[in-house]
């Protein structure tokens, strides 16, 4: 995490296009999980919960859409500034809500505070 991180809420945009279709809805699930080197087995996962947050087509394939989760602290495994972390991103196109026939396209992810 990095060193400007003050502890609270974390902010992660997701940029992402549909790269056929043009219609429905997409959900995106994001999970953190704290590597705490000497301790963190990355071969059993240990993320905190998954956070859904469903994001509408952009109408054109193509166009980045722009979506965003807030991540409180238990959410995000716990992790403080300078801590090293892993995160898990994934369309959840098997929920109820996610509409949207075709792929979903990572552009890229950013955090914020």
């Amino acid at each position: 995490m990095p060193a400007w991180y003050s502890g609270g809420n974390v902010i992660c945009d997701i940029y992402w296009v549909a790269r056929t279709a043009i219609t429905g809805n997409v959900v995106w699930a994001v999970a953190f999980e704290r590597i705490l080197p000497g301790t963190t087995n990355v071969g059993s996962d240990s993320f905190a919960a998954d956070v859904l947050v469903t994001s509408s087509a952009p109408g054109v394939n193509g166009v980045v859409q722009l979506v965003s989760i807030v991540f409180n602290s238990a959410q995000i495994n716990g992790i403080l500034a300078n801590n090293n972390f892993r995160l898990h991103l994934q369309r959840n196109a098997t929920d109820g809500g996610d509409t949207m026939v075709g792929d979903a396209e990572l552009i890229f992810l950013s955090l914020r505070q």
